[in-house]
């Protein structure tokens, strides 16, 4: 009668350690022999978009008002439009709100002032913007020779200008 116990505790034991081996298995994952090993997530490293250059010809320039809307093949790129204005006798101060559509670099030296004389008067502190989509405000200063009477904007050497926005009262 001695055989029984012995039998059930190696019965019991064996019991045990499958139970451990299985619930080890199954908190780690299952395991399947000679699987594929699991893949790290896959890392996306995307270049950087290329900006369009206002200077880039294939752009063309339509202004309506206070606002230009620069376009390629039909599809707007971006919209400038002149929300302030302060002159003096010998200055120009200029706020546009740029609304961008697609990554949009603007050389600020493109931008003048007109005096009463003819002459034409280049931005203080000349630099290159980059927008990325998105609406962005763009602050332009001018000393002007003589009075100026307004502002435009010549973005594509050789071309007309894109914009004229006249002075206002003040």
């Amino acid at each position: 009668m001695k055989k029984f116990p012995v039998l059930a505790a190696v019965t019991v034991g064996l019991v045990g350690v499958l139970s451990a081996v299985l619930l080890g298995q199954s908190a780690q994952g299952s395991v399947v022999p000679n699987a594929p090993a699991a893949q790290p997530p896959a890392v996306v490293v995307s270049a950087p978009v290329e900006a369009i250059d206002a200077g880039d010809r294939s752009l063309t320039y339509q202004q309506s008002g206070s606002t230009v809307t620069v376009s390629r093949d039909g599809t707007a790129i971006a919209a400038l439009t002149l929300q302030k204005q302060d002159w003096t006798a010998g200055s120009a101060h200029l706020e546009l709100q740029v609304t961008v559509e697609r990554t949009f670099t603007v050389d600020t030296d493109r931008f003048l002032v007109y005096d009463v004389e003819g002459g034409e008067n280049g931005v203080e502190n000349a630099h290159t913007v980059r927008w990325e989509p998105g609406t962005h405000t763009l602050v332009l200063d001018f000393e002007a020779r003589n009075r100026p009477a307004a502002a435009g904007w010549v973005p594509q050497d050789g071309e007309g200008g894109a914009a004229v926005w006249e002075r206002t009262a003040g």
